[in-house]
């Protein structure tokens, strides 16, 4: 995943997923507006798709952590 890519998803779940008015969202819900996001910001979609592994995992088990891009993954 890209750093532009990264940073949005990282944004995503700090300022969305712990918004209290957003706590029934489903998770379909999550992935499209996490895409649209991505679209929105002209980051290509095949950017994004290793986002929504992690972003489905962490909506399943509620457990959500913003970790800062390791320096060591190329990907980052």
């Amino acid at each position: 995943m890209s750093i532009r890519a990264r940073q949005l998803f990282d944004s995503y779940v700090a300022n969305s997923l712990n918004h209290p008015d957003l706590k029934g969202i489903g998770i379909a819900s999550h992935v499209f507006n996490l895409t649209a996001a991505a679209i929105e910001a002209h980051i290509p979609t095949a950017e994004i798709v290793a986002a929504v592994g992690p972003l489905a995992r962490a909506l399943s088990s509620r457990t959500f952590q913003v970790c800062p891009p390791d320096p060591s993954d190329p990907l980052t």
